[in-house]
């Protein structure tokens, strides 16, 4: 394994370990000032989308809410849009 690999693995470690919205915010930062490739992106992009269910579907279980559909998993991600 390349040591760009296990970079990335540990940033997607760090994504799927964050309390909050707000935490998972400022690693993507982090991550985002960094150059990677396209699938390196990617593969964090979905590390982070179901990170970020997960913490909405457990703020809306503790808040009494109906939980919110699990995101697609298709069309453009977070770095697509900036």
């Amino acid at each position: 394994m390349n040591t760009t690999q296990v970079s990335l693995d540990s940033w997607i470690e760090r994504v799927r370990g964050a309390a909050s919205a707000e935490n998972l915010w400022v690693i993507l930062d982090e991550f985002r000032a960094v150059e990677w490739t396209d699938q390196e992106r990617a593969k964090m992009s979905h590390a982070y989308m179901q990170r970020l269910a997960s913490i909405l579907r457990a703020a809306n279980v503790g808040s009494g809410k109906k939980n919110a559909p699990a995101p697609a998993t298709d069309g453009p991600v977070w770095y697509e849009k900036m």
